[in-house]
């Protein structure tokens, strides 16, 4: 009967199975994560007991928007915060760890522009950095010059650069993120361009005496840098011009005028007659009649026409001398009583015009010859 019994018990021993081991904690082996958009990093738990018998788990997030767990590895989805947590089946216990998420990291830049030229003075507008990744989180980048005498530089409220070229070298002009300082250079030819040739506009052309009529030199090519010109006449007695190309006309004649390039010395001529400005008209001031005392003077003024005549000479001539004599200054000297007539003649064309002259005695000169009393005064014609 013993015997039985302690097979029985024997069996019984041999029929159960290992002791089960609790969990009786868990630990995530980070505690924060920083990721990346689109980053996946798997996690890890560890076990208390290490030995424990069932190390099941179960995962959560609380801002899925953020960030997602799947099976211990998670994936962040867009910027923020989220919490995930680990679950133990034993036990429920629970661990969890705060993940930020950041936009995504700038992974290089580019220029819109490798190489570009810049004439001298003028400005260049429009290059700009192209940051990558597209929804780079910061795309905040800084400029550089290489010589900043050579090349100026000035940022934009869009994010271009305006670049303006000083002289005529070659530089360049460079990019780098704040973020992983990836750079990225762009090429400056500053060219000068120099004038190749130079003209008047209009061609020939005639001018009155006195008159005016500004020129303009037209250089060429039209983006020269230095378009600076200096003017010259062959004949200054003819015809001038000033500094601004204001030709005047001098006298009858015909005259080159010239323009100088300063770069280059390129000339062009055009030729400008001066033609003289003819009478056609004289006129008297004092009218066609006047009176005159004898031995009185009378002062006689020419009127030319046109006012910007060129030859205004004229000459005066009396019909009577005895009565009344004219001298070249337009002078009447009456000498005895009668009529003249006085006549202006314009050297240019002979143009004329006369005034009648009529000469008076004092009264007291008749009386004396017994025609009246010496008490009455006057004139006698």
């Amino acid at each position: 009967m013993y015997g039985l019994l302690l097979a029985a018990a024997v069996l019984a021993s041999c029929k159960k199975g290992p002791a089960t081991v609790a969990v009786t904690g868990i630990d995530l082996t980070v505690r924060s994560l920083v990721m990346e958009i689109d980053e996946e990093v798997p996690l890890t738990v560890n076990f208390r007991p290490q030995d424990a018998s069932n190390k099941k788990l179960s995962w959560s997030s609380s801002n899925e928007a953020v960030a997602t767990v799947r099976e211990g590895t998670v994936k962040a989805l867009a910027e923020g915060t989220a919490t995930i947590t680990a679950t133990a089946e034993d036990g429920g216990f629970t661990d969890g760890i705060l993940v930020t998420v950041l936009g995504r990291r700038v992974s290089g830049v580019r220029l819109s522009e490798e190489e570009i030229t810049i004439i001298v003075n003028n400005e260049y507008t429009g290059l700009y950095a192209i940051v990558e990744p597209e929804d780079a989180a910061n795309k905040n980048v800084s400029w550089t010059v290489s010589d900043p005498d050579l090349i100026t530089l000035t940022e934009q409220a869009d994010g271009s650069v305006t670049l303006v070229g000083k002289y005529e070298a070659e530089g360049w002009v460079s990019v780098q993120t704040k973020d992983g300082n990836h750079s990225a250079i762009c090429i400056v030819n500053v060219r000068d361009v120099h004038a190749e040739s130079v003209s008047i506009e209009g061609g020939d052309f005639t001018l009155e005496t006195g008159a005016t009529q500004q020129l303009k030199a037209a250089v060429l090519p039209e983006e020269a840098v230095n378009a600076a010109v200096t003017w010259s006449s062959s004949d200054a007695s003819v015809a001038t011009v000033s500094a601004e190309g204001l030709v005047t006309g001098v006298k009858a004649g015909t005259a080159q005028i010239t323009v100088t390039t300063v770069d280059g010395g390129f000339t062009g001529t055009v030729t400008v007659t001066v033609k003289d400005v003819p009478v056609s008209s004289v006129s008297i001031s004092q009218g066609d009649a006047a009176s005159v005392v004898r031995d009185n003077t009378l002062q006689l003024t020419a009127v030319v026409g046109p006012e910007n005549a060129t030859n205004k000479a004229v000459t005066w001539s009396s019909s009577v001398p005895s009565v009344a004599t004219v001298d070249q200054n337009g002078l009447v000297k009456a000498l005895s009583r009668g009529v003249s007539t006085i006549t202006v003649t314009t050297v240019d064309g002979s143009h004329t015009a006369s005034i009648t002259i009529t000469v008076t005695v004092p009264i007291t000169d008749i009386g004396g010859e017994g025609d009246f009393g010496e008490s009455d005064y006057g004139e006698y014609n």
